[in-house]
């Protein structure tokens, strides 16, 4: 028996060839993600270690779902040992282990108090409701200066109609707060696209809704907060280096993800702030930069933030 599929493979072998090259290079044009390691997180020997676990697998959830980074997750660095559930972590000694595991960054958390109860009324009458209140001294390490670069004791509220409710609330505010910050250190920039729509009033016509170069793929989510800036370029006379000048304009919120590489924003305050960028856009697009650096419009609900 003969088959016949060589004359055919070689027939479209340049088409074949044609078609892997191209895959290939588009695999390699993806940028690549900054790794974010999450160590385990720890807990204050008067708090059950349950709060440390709850919080640190929201960060990490958090984190992934934010599509921004390569998480190295906490059991890369091994079981921790038991004593070492309650202190603080040496992050001098997890610099080496992050850097082996390609992380930009590390993030601790230990908290330091948590408080529970029923909600009450203006009148003191219980509601039915349940709060958590969790605070939490949490770390942000460069692992290439072994740099802490940011400390902060952040703190997560949540209430709900049980304790499980209201604590999954505090354990995700938290989340959305270290995800904030993990932005203002690592801001993301996206270009100009377009103008949907403006608005008129005495000054004259304001942007009002604009799409930008960045989406789903980038990590944003709706309400998520951009700044907007003019930018421009001088050169030092005494270094000969290159300078950027930022000039703020404006901030708008993401109204919608339109893909993974586009969304629709709109400015807050516009009749006050859109004037003027409306004017930029119209001067040079190219100048105008719009940054994301982990803040958020308004609460989200929590079926929101957890995407349900």
């Amino acid at each position: 028996m003969q088959f016949r599929l060589l004359p055919f493979i070689r027939q479209s072998g340049i088409t074949l060839g044609l078609a892997l090259s191209s895959f290939t290079a588009l695999s390699q044009s993806k940028p690549t993600k900054d790794a974010v390691a999450i160590y385990h997180f720890t807990t204050s020997r008067d708090y059950s270690y349950d709060y440390a676990l709850g919080v640190g697998n929201a960060v990490e959830a958090g984190v992934l779902k934010s599509n921004r980074f390569r998480v190295v997750e906490r059991n890369r660095f091994g079981l921790i040992k038991e004593e070492d559930k309650f202190k603080e972590a040496n992050t001098t000694e997890l610099v080496s282990k992050a850097g082996k595991l390609g992380a930009k960054i590390i993030i601790t958390g230990h908290v330091t108090g948590v408080s529970r109860g029923n909600v009450v009324n203006s009148s003191n009458v219980a509601t039915g409701n349940e709060y958590v209140d969790i605070s939490l001294s949490f770390k942000l390490v460069d692992v290439a200066s072994g740099e802490i670069v940011k400390s902060e004791i952040v703190r997560g509220e949540g209430k709900g109609k049980n304790y499980a409710e209201a604590a999954q609330y505090a354990y995700v505010s938290i989340s959305d707060i270290i995800r904030a910050h993990i932005g203002a250190y690592l801001p993301q920039r996206f270009k100009y696209m377009s103008t949907v729509s403006t608005g008129t009033k005495k000054r004259g016509e304001y942007l009002d809704k604009f799409k930008i170069w960045g989406g789903s793929d980038d990590g944003l989510q709706i309400n998520d907060v951009v700044d907007i800036y003019s930018v421009s370029y001088l050169t030092n006379p005494n270094t000969n280096q290159k300078v950027e000048e930022k000039q703020s304009l404006g901030k708008a919120n993401v109204l919608e993800i339109n893909s993974g590489s586009t969304a629709t924003c709109r400015m807050i305050d516009g009749p006050r702030n859109g004037v003027a960028i409306l004017q930029a856009i119209k001067n040079s697009a190219d100048n105008l930069v719009i940054e994301y650096k982990g803040n958020w419009y308004e609460k989200r609900t929590l079926l929101d933030i957890l995407g349900q």
